[in-house]
């Protein structure tokens, strides 16, 4: 989908972004428009508190492992850029999505790879 059909889409449903999938309160995997490399993009967005990630995603040695929170920017696909997200929250709801949108819209710098940043959380599995 190109980003013009994508903003049609979000305006004709007067929604900011595209919910996808939710997974209890731990994941949500949704579409937005924000900018990339001085472009505007759709990200294909998960976004996981870090309870779930340690939990349903991390392949982890020791199941009691610190973790920091982290932006994971990857590549192009159909759906748009990848792009997981993994906060210290203790739920994923509407405000958790909203926020994170305005987080990575705001973030002038962002490039591919993984950004940990904050302090290390332990998180038992």
């Amino acid at each position: 989908m190109d980003i013009d059909t994508f903003t049609q889409k979000l305006t004709s449903t007067g929604q900011e972004y595209e919910c996808l999938r939710l997974v209890g309160n731990g994941m949500a995997h949704f579409r937005f428009i924000g900018n990339f490399e001085g472009e505007n993009t759709i990200w294909d967005a998960h976004l996981y508190t870090l309870a779930y990630y340690v939990e349903k995603v991390a392949e982890l040695s020791q199941p009691d492992a610190s973790h920091r929170q982290f932006i994971d920017v990857g590549e192009m696909s159909e759906m748009g850029r990848k792009l997981e997200i993994g906060l210290n929250l203790p739920k994923i709801d509407e405000a958790a999505i909203l926020k994170t949108m305005i987080m990575v819209r705001q973030y002038k710098k962002l490039h591919c790879g993984r950004h940990e940043y904050g302090e290390k959380i332990s998180v038992k599995k």
